[in-house]
C-alpha cells in the first residue's frame, strides 16, 4: 500500500486544507473554474505556514499529538480495511461498528427508509455536495488513517466496555479525517482512495 514516507507536517497541511477547503462545498455553489482557483489560494496560504504555524491551527490537541508520534507515509489503501469514526458526526454507533463499507451499506438503507436508525439532516447535505463534486474532491484531499484500534480501541472501546455500549469492530485502519469522504466514495462503487497513514513510534 505505501509507496514513500511523508513529513508529519505535510499530513498536518492535508489535515488542515480539507478542514478549510469544507467551505468551498457549502451555499452557493461555485463553478468549477471558481472552484480551483479557491482550492488553489487555500493551498498556496497553507504551504506558506511553519510547523509550529500549522500545530496552532490545531483545535483538536489530542489529534495533534498523534500526529506527531506517528511516522506517516502516503499511498493508496482499500475501504474494506478502514473504520471510520466511531458514531461519526452523530450516526447512530449502530452505523459504525463495521468497517466503512459495511458503514456505508447501513446509511443506504437509511437513506432509502430501510432502516430507521438515526442520521442527522446535516449528513445529507454534506453527503450530497460531496457526491456532486466526487472528481474534484477526490485527488485533492487525501484520508488520514491511523493505525486500525488508535480511536476504535483505545478511546472508544474502552469507555464502550464500561458503559454496556456496542463495540466497534477493528481493521487495519481507523479513519481520522475523511469520513464522509470516505462515505461518498464507498456509495460510487469506489473501492481504495488516496491517503496518509500513521506508523506509531510510541
Amino acid at each position: 500500500m505505501t509507496i514513500a514516507k511523508v513529513s508529519r507536517d505535510e499530513v498536518k497541511r492535508c489535515f488542515l486544507l480539507a478542514n478549510k477547503g469544507k467551505a468551498l462545498f457549502k451555499e452557493q455553489r461555485l463553478s468549477r473554474s471558481e472552484l480551483e482557483d479557491s482550492y488553489s489560494k487555500l493551498l498556496e496560504d497553507i504551504n506558506t505556514l511553519e510547523e509550529e504555524q500549522l500545530d496552532g491551527l490545531f483545535k483538536d490537541k489530542t489529534r495533534l499529538r498523534r500526529y506527531d508520534e506517528m511516522i506517516w507515509y502516503e499511498g493508496r489503501a482499500a475501504f474494506s480495511e478502514m473504520g471510520s469514526w466511531p458514531k461519526m458526526t452523530g450516526i447512530d454507533i449502530r452505523l459504525t461498528t463495521g468497517n466503512i463499507v459495511e458503514t456505508t451499506e447501513g446509511i443506504k438503507l437509511v437513506r432509502s427508509k430501510k432502516s430507521n436508525l438515526y442520521v442527522p439532516e446535516k449528513f445529507w447535505k454534506k453527503l450530497a455536495s460531496l457526491e456532486e463534486n466526487l472528481d474534484f474532491v477526490y485527488p485533492n484531499f487525501p484520508l488520514v488513517l491511523f493505525p486500525g484500534g488508535e480511536v476504535r480501541e483505545k478511546d472508544y472501546n474502552t469507555w464502550a466496555k464500561e458503559n454496556n455500549e456496542p463495540l466497534c469492530r477493528i481493521f487495519k485502519y481507523d479513519i481520522d479525517d475523511g469520513n464522509y469522504r470516505a462515505v461518498a466514495y464507498v456509495s460510487s462503487s469506489l473501492i481504495e482512495a488516496p491517503v496518509f497513514v500513521g506508523v506509531s513510534i510510541i
